[in-house]
Order: C-alpha cells, then structure tokens, then sequence
C-alpha cells in the first residue's frame, strides 16, 4: 500500500493544521453540547482544507488542565467521532494527538477511524510538566502496533517539548 505520508510528503515542508477541540465531554470545563464541539472542529477542518493544508491533526486542546493519560471513554468516543467525520468527508492526511501524552490511546483511535499519524509529546524521554511526571510510552506504543497489526499508522514524536523539561538524556533509537 502507498502510504499518504510517504517521501513526496515530506519532500516540501509540509503544513499541518491543528484542529484544537473545545472541552469534550469528560472535561472539567465541557459544556455539555456536544453538537456545538462537533460543528466548530468540522469547520476548523473545512477552512484548513480551502486554505490548502497538507494535512490536520485532531487535539483535545480545549481539555486543559490536562491529565498525563485520558481514560474516559467519554473523551476518547468524542474524539473519535470528530476525527471519523474529518477523515470521511475531506480525504486528507489526518492525525491525532490525545493530550497529553496518550499516544497508545490515540493510536487505538487512528487505527479505527483510518487516520495516517499520531503525535506524541514523550515517546522516549521522562519528562515534568504542570501535570506531574511523564513516562516515555515507547514499550508501549509498539506492543499495542503490534497487537493491532498495525502499519500504516506514522508516530511524530516531540523531542525535548516546549511544555516540559526533559530528565536526563532520551534513547532516540526507537
């Protein structure tokens, strides 16, 4: 299979627009109306797409103060929905990141809606953040890739985050 995100992708610099989702449901600060959360990231989507982006990525952005790894399922299904809705009606390169540092859940996510990349904030290097420490999820991630025999989903993967600092030297061969 011919990846999206093959070499031609990266040849240019490619422009990834970040759709940032209002507090979902699950969220200290969610309103309640999902239809409104739903309808604002379609059309953050739709202007991205008429602006001529290479590719969007879906974030739970608007769930601040963030917890190190989303377990509502709550949270996880709206993210899902929205990022099945975006892949579907506009065919473009289409990631996720579950904040903040939900990679394996976010690859669950990919994996059923057919999205092309996950980001991730600590693959490998333990960091401190507002939210505590955070753990490299690396081991993780690539048994969860392999029990979903999953291939095509690409991780993007911060090194050395702007919202945290690093402890100690990171393992970057992974």
């Amino acid at each position: 299979m011919n990846h999206v995100l093959n070499e031609n992708f990266f040849r240019k610099k490619p422009v990834i627009g970040v759709i940032h989702l209002m507090p979902l449901p699950g969220s200290p600060r969610y309103s309640g109306n999902f239809e409104d959360v739903f309808e604002r990231a379609f059309n953050d989507a739709k202007n991205y797409v008429e602006g001529g982006v290479d590719a969007v990525i879906v974030e739970n952005f608007g769930d601040k103060p963030f917890t190190i790894r989303v377990r509502e399922a709550e949270t996880l299904a709206a993210i899902s929905v929205i990022s099945y809705a975006i892949k579907k009606e506009f065919r473009i390169p289409l990631g996720i990141n579950v904040l903040r540092n939900s990679g394996v859940e976010a690859l669950g996510i990919a994996h059923v809606v057919k999205a092309d990349f996950i980001r991730v904030n600590s693959l490998c290097q333990v960091l401190t953040a507002p939210e505590g420490i955070i753990k490299p999820i690396a081991r993780e991630l690539a048994l969860k890739k392999k029990v979903l025999n999953e291939n095509t989903v690409k991780v993007f993967a911060d090194v050395n985050v702007k919202h945290a600092t690093p402890l100690g030297k990171a393992d970057l061969e992974y």
